[in-house]
């Protein structure tokens, strides 16, 4: 895979796990098809992260162990699926997380419009 490439998949990873861990920590536990549902929307398909996308990511924050998964039937019925929910570490990741990117993105809007907008 080229380096560039590598490199915005990389970014786009982070983006993904913030954004998963500030959904959860804000609405409580989800299971992973309510929650690549709830990005879409709350994005207003800016973002439309694919199932398997949407997977990985929890797989991998909950192997870092920052949001912890549990089979629960879901008030509807049906089959039983995996609910994750944030850990105390997911918590004070987030938080971490949201300072630099508040930041980061502050800092690139003044570059790129000037402090008082374009």
């Amino acid at each position: 895979m080229p380096r560039r490439k590598r490199l915005v998949q990389s970014i786009v990873r982070g983006l993904y796990q913030a954004i998963v861990l500030g959904i959860l920590a804000r609405e409580g536990p989800l299971h992973g098809y309510a929650l690549r549902k709830r990005i879409i929307e709350a994005t207003g398909g800016l973002l439309e992260p694919s199932e398997s996308t949407v997977y990985d990511t929890l797989k991998s924050l909950e192997k870092a162990g920052l949001v912890k998964g549990s089979w629960m039937i879901g008030a509807e019925g049906g089959p039983p699926r995996k609910y994750y929910r944030v850990t105390e570490e997911g918590i004070r990741e987030l938080r971490e997380v949201c300072q630099i990117l508040r930041r980061v993105f502050d800092t690139a809007a003044s570059l790129a419009c000037g402090r008082g907008g374009a």
